[in-house]
């Protein structure tokens, strides 16, 4: 391989690994990892994200200023 092919493809390959530290960087950020709720004092509240199966075999998750869980579907 000479070496402008060399410097070619480590130039390619320099700037997929900045993209992918790019993405990364952005996801991590603009993806929560919890539900983020307001309570009446202004605070915020991170609800678990953990689920409660209902008896039709749906799955509610938590809500609201008190993290309680929604009501399963009638």
């Amino acid at each position: 391989m000479s070496r402008a092919h060399f410097l070619i493809l480590s130039g390619i390959a320099g700037i997929c690994v900045a993209c992918l530290v790019v993405r990364v960087a952005f996801f991590s950020e603009t993806q929560p990892t919890r539900e983020e709720f307001l309570n009446p004092s202004g605070d915020t509240v991170m609800c678990p994200m953990d689920v409660l199966r209902c008896s039709d075999g749906s799955f509610v998750g938590r809500q609201g200023p008190r993290c309680t869980f929604v009501p399963c579907p009638n």
